[in-house]
């Protein structure tokens, strides 16, 4: 009998031996990386591309060797020497298809572009993406860009990109085309003219066939397209970056400005290749516009650092396609998954992407605080069925908590996103929810469920919901609301607050059962329920509302969907300045700068800008054409080529702005001397506008003498000031 049992001791060792060799190894299993460019030809309306990258990055033998895709715009594919250049690329890189409309594709395709013709414009996703086109259009667009393709290279390719690209289009790509990836842009909240804000990052995942931003929750509502997202995110500092800064892209860490350089890029790629196994993954890529000229180097220096790391094993780069075979290989839907920050839980972020919702887990004061908290609802894309109209287009999933909007700034009048609309920099006080009362102990991922472990409290992230244990307070809202969930259920009463650039946020209480309904009022004071914590003696439990319907969702469009808002504009929220009335005829315009607003503070769309000019048939009014497609400031300038006097009377969606603003065109004096020295009232404004004009200049140029001057103190960059034409840097004179 006692050898039996040793021997059962012995069989036993050996298995736990095997589990943690096998868990280690699985551990160290190398990082998978996908690495996609992005291909635009010569067309000048729309940011031309350099099309030398692709040979002087495979002159190099090393990196020839790599697994790349390259994703080229129509553009490109009517240029003979870049389609000879792609003939004979390497057998394992990959071609795709970028689709991004110009106006040679939208010619070929009989359809009408909707950008300016001299490009200023091109960018706006309502002009550049699919989605601002209707869902007919969008297949001509999509079948003429393909067959060029096929005709050129004689199969149809699986890959596509494009930054912000309907559920249809998806849908038809895959159905008609075979497409099974597709690449979207990173986490960005009006950062360009598009925003996506709100889903899984930095992992790639099955989107669900109505909302591309939405992972699918199983095979039935999989679009079975499996979509990566743009380069690698920082995953502490992008959420609530207004700049396209925190990035693995060279263009972006780079124009920091800051000493970290290269090391920046290096330590992004060690945090995601510290991953739990199913959650490594890494995005990179370049696109061809300026930014090779500018980055060639240094993009350069990535890829022969990744392709040292591969050589090592420690990385292992596919090209799309083979990572699709990969990835379904493992997964029919998508896993749970999570991201943490190295130095977690000490301090740093934990990002949780569950089968209902995401969480973002900070700590704050060393305990764990819940500052993002977005729900996974079955709502339908935007743009599915309806063009975008507007010059900025949002994907925002519905949340309770997005503390890169919710927070006081601290007065950070020199941090760099002072006065953004959307951080979570050092110079802010932020919203969130408390989860333990005491520092975390241990993270342990296991089954779906992620468990961190306090002193005498727990915390359980679990595919459809989060619990907290042994907590008698239950989770407690922190700034500006500071109750706990114990607190809320004893008012039993609604309890309501307003934060800034929101709708009502409340609080519902239901003593009896325990229940706490929390969300958002719309506009009709409607409570629109995004989660409810719900209590069972010490255990809390916070559970998304994935029930939430379209027209529900559709009535918060003021914060979820900003370009569908129903609020209209509102004068006392919004901006007119005149930056001058006087000026130059025939030389410099006079300028009205307009910052719309409705009652939230946000940014919103001129319906209707009537703008009469009174007393003067010569004055001309540029800027005022397209206003009700921008959700932008804009600039209306008035010019004259002789001198003129006149009344400004500005109406917006009919209310009266500016009744009684003259505005004044002065003799260019040293163009017509001869009536500047006959009426002396036109020397004295002519020299009044001149002394105003050189002020304005002295202004500038002592601005940016002090900068200038800050900016290396703090960077501590004395070493290069003699490199440095500070002639040109001031630009004075």
């Amino acid at each position: 009998m006692n050898k039996l049992k040793s021997l059962f001791v012995i069989v036993g060792f050996i298995f736990s031996l095997f589990i943690f060799v096998s868990q280690v190894k699985a551990s160290d299993s190398p990082l998978p990386v996908v690495i996609i460019h992005q291909i635009r030809g010569y067309e000048t309306c729309c940011l031309p591309g350099d099309l030398q990258m692709i040979s002087q990055i495979n002159e190099n033998e090393n990196l020839k060797e790599l697994p790349l895709a390259w994703a080229v715009r129509y553009d490109a594919l009517n240029n003979e020497e870049l389609v000879n250049t792609l003939k004979i690329l390497p057998k394992q890189q990959q071609l795709g298809i970028l689709l991004e409309i110009t106006p040679q594709l939208a010619s070929a395709s009989g359809i009408t572009y909707k950008g300016k013709t001299d490009g200023s414009d091109w960018y706006n996703g309502r002009n550049v993406f699919l989605i601002g086109y209707t869902p007919e259009a969008r297949k001509k667009l999509i079948d003429t860009v393909f067959q060029k393709f096929h005709q050129i290279f004689g199969f149809y390719p699986t890959l596509t990109v494009g930054w912000m690209t309907d559920a249809g289009s998806l849908e038809y790509l895959k159905s008609t085309y075979g497409v099974r990836v597709h690449e979207i842009t990173k986490e960005q909240y009006e950062t360009d003219s598009y925003t996506l804000y709100g889903g899984i990052f930095n992992l790639p995942y099955y989107a669900s066939k109505t909302h591309p931003l939405i992972p699918a929750k199983d095979t039935s509502d999989s679009s079975q397209i499996l979509i990566l997202r743009q380069t690698v995110s920082d995953i502490i500092k992008n959420y609530g970056s207004s700049k396209s800064f925190y990035t693995s892209q060279p263009n972006d860490y780079l124009s920091l400005n800051t000493n970290d350089g290269f090391s920046y890029f290096s330590n992004i790629i060690d945090t995601a290749n510290s991953q739990e196994n199913n959650s490594k993954f890494a995005v990179l890529g370049l696109e061809n516009s300026q930014e090779w000229g500018n980055y060639k180097q240094e993009y350069l220096k990535q890829l022969t650092y990744l392709w040292e790391l591969q050589k090592n094993e420690k990385i292992k780069i596919y090209s799309p396609d083979t990572y699709y075979l990969e990835y379904s290989g493992k997964y029919q839907i998508n896993p749970v998954r999570i991201l943490k920050s190295p130095d977690f839980p000490q301090s740093g972020v934990l990002w949780f992407f569950g089968k209902s919702y995401r969480a973002r887990i900070e700590i704050i004061s060393h305990k764990p605080v819940l500052t993002d908290f977005r729900i996974f609802t079955n709502q339908e894309d935007p743009y599915l069925n309806q063009e975008a109209i507007y010059s900025r287009a949002y994907w925002v999933l519905p949340y309770l908590i997005d503390s890169s909007q919710e927070f006081y700034d601290n007065d950070q009048k020199n941090d760099l996103f002072a006065g953004g609309f959307v951080r979570s920099d050092a110079g802010v006080t932020r919203f969130g929810i408390d989860l333990l009362q005491s520092p975390i102990k241990s993270v342990n991922f296991d089954k779906d469920t992620l468990t961190l472990e306090g002193e005498s409290q727990s915390l359980k992230l679990m595919p459809e919901m989060i619990q907290i244990e042994n907590q008698p307070l239950g989770p407690v809202l922190n700034w500006p609301i500071n109750l706990s969930s114990k607190d809320i259920l004893e008012m039993n009463t609604d309890q309501y607050f307003s934060f800034p650039r929101h709708l009502r946020f409340f609080m519902a209480p239901q003593k009896q059962s325990g229940k706490i309904d929390l969300g958002w009022e719309n506009k009709s004071l409607k409570k629109i329920i995004t989660a409810t914590f719900l209590q069972n003696n010490n255990t809390w439990q916070i559970i998304p509302n994935v029930s939430l319907t379209q027209s529900e969702i559709d009535s918060m469009n003021a914060i979820w969907q900003p370009d569908k808002t129903d609020l209209p504009f509102d004068r006392s929220g919004s901006t007119f300045f005149w930056h001058n009335t006087q000026s130059l005829a025939g030389k410099s315009p006079v300028r009205l700068f307009i910052d719309p607003r409705n009652k939230l503070g946000r940014i919103v769309a001129i319906k209707n800008l009537n703008i009469t000019v009174l007393g003067s048939s010569g004055i001309n009014i540029n800027g005022n054409e397209e206003a009700n497609i921008l959700m932008e400031p804009l600039l209306i300038d008035f010019t004259a080529s002789i001198s003129a006097t006149a009344k400004v009377l500005i109406n917006v969606d009919g209310n009266l702005i500016e009744p009684n603003t003259q505005i004044k065109f002065v003799t260019n004096c040293p163009k017509d001397i001869f009536n500047c020295l006959r009426n002396k009232e036109n020397l004295k404004d002519y020299l009044q506008i001149i002394y105003r004009e050189k002020l304005q200049q002295i202004k500038t140029y002592l601005n940016n003498l002090i900068s200038f001057a800050e900016n290396y103190v703090k960077l501590k960059m004395w070493d290069i000031l003699p490199k440095i034409n500070i002639q040109n840097f001031l630009k004075f004179g």
